[in-house]
Formats: C-alpha cells, structure tokens, sequence
C-alpha cells in the first residue's frame, strides 16, 4: 500500500477517534455539570420534600436525553467512518487495515492512555484546590492536544519523507501543529477558569450546615 494512502487513512480513523471521544467526555462533562447544580438557588436550605422529586425527574430527563443524543452522534459517525473506509480501501488492503487497527489500540493502551494517566495523578496532585470541573475541562484540553499530534505527526513525517506529488501536502504541518496546541491550550485555561470562578460562587451561594453547637447556641 501506498505509505500516503496509510498516512491517509490513519488520519480517518485518528479523526473517527476524536469525534468519538470528543463525544464521550462532552457527555460526562454534561453529566458532570448537571449533577452539580443545585435544586434551588434559594439562600435557605430546602427541606427534602415531595416538591423536589419533579425537579430531580427533569435532572434525570435532561441527562438521559443528552445521553441519547450524542451517542447517536457518535455512532452515526462511526457508521459512517466504516462506510468511507470499505469504500476507499480495496479489499486486498483490508489486512494492513486490521493491522493499522491493532496499531492504534496498542498506541492507546500502551502509550497514550499511560500518559494520560500520570497527567490526571499530576494534575490531582498539583491543582486540588480546583474543582472537579475545571479539572475536567484541562483533561479534556490535553486528550485533545494528544489526539491532535497523533493526527498530525504521520503528516509532518510524510512531508519529511517526501511525497510524489507536492500538492498533496503543501502545507506547513510542524508549525500549524505548535499553532494549533497554543490555541488549544488558551482556550482550555480560559474555560477552565470560567469553570472554576463558577463553581466558587456557586458554592459559596449554597449554605454552609451547622454544627450541633451553633445550633444549641442558638436555640
């Protein structure tokens, strides 16, 4: 097979990837921020009635109906990743497929998903006074601008090799690469930020219970 056709349909299935788990973590992260939010705004605290079932039911409904849709989203992607690919590759190819395949899972398990790991023990480590959802949100920043270099990389290597024909990789790759990563990692810190100021004034809006001796203090 020709090495710019495999670096293209690596490029496929990388970018199938991402769509996928790009749709995963935008579903925890919906997930994530609902189970967050309080019932009521309300400075009081709210005694646990009957009242509360319908808004705990429309909680539930909200994230089952996210759910749903974007795991269509992401197996209409998939349906459609399988299609393009036994379209564009010809059978007698189909065993460099399976092992391009084999590849890719031996790279997430034996390189990405340990890196990934350690940033998250990192990233625990160094940023605790962070909210769960800021630290959600930098995850998820770093799985993409992993992702992006897996994608991105067999491009520069094929450019480095070069190609038979010059326009099929007429671009800068290295450089839109390092461009595109100092974006990714702008935006990640400003929504982390975002993410985080709010999680501050919402819980300092909740009310804090009091101890038994304020109480008899009190009373």
């Amino acid at each position: 097979m020709n090495p710019l056709r495999l670096v293209g349909l690596l490029f496929g299935l990388v970018s199938a990837a991402v769509i996928l788990i790009g749709t995963a973590f935008a579903t925890r992260s919906v997930t994530h921020y609902l189970a967050q939010t309080p019932l009521d705004a309300a400075p009081e605290p709210v005694p646990a009635t009957a009242e509360a079932a319908p808004a705990t039911e429309g909680r539930s409904s909200a994230v089952l109906v996210t759910r749903v849709v974007l795991g269509a989203v992401g197996v209409g992607v998939l349906v459609v990743g399988v299609w393009k690919v036994l379209h564009a590759v010809h059978p007698e190819n189909y065993l460099w497929l399976l092992l391009w395949l084999a590849a890719a899972v031996v790279l997430h398990d034996g390189v990405l998903d340990p890196l990934i790991t350690l940033v998250r023990s990192a990233s625990h480590r160094g940023l605790r006074r962070f909210p769960d959802a800021a630290l959600t949100v930098v995850k998820g920043g770093l799985v993409l601008g992993g992702l992006l270099v897996l994608v991105v990389v067999p491009m520069v290597y094929a450019k480095h090799l070069g190609p038979l024909n010059p326009t099929i990789l007429p671009g800068d790759y290295g450089a839109r690469l390092v461009a595109s990563l100092v974006v990714i990692a702008v935006f990640t810190a400003l929504a982390a930020a975002l993410v985080a100021v709010r999680a501050r004034k919402r819980s300092r809006a909740q009310p804090r219970p009091q101890s038994p001796s304020v109480e008899l203090a009190q009373g």
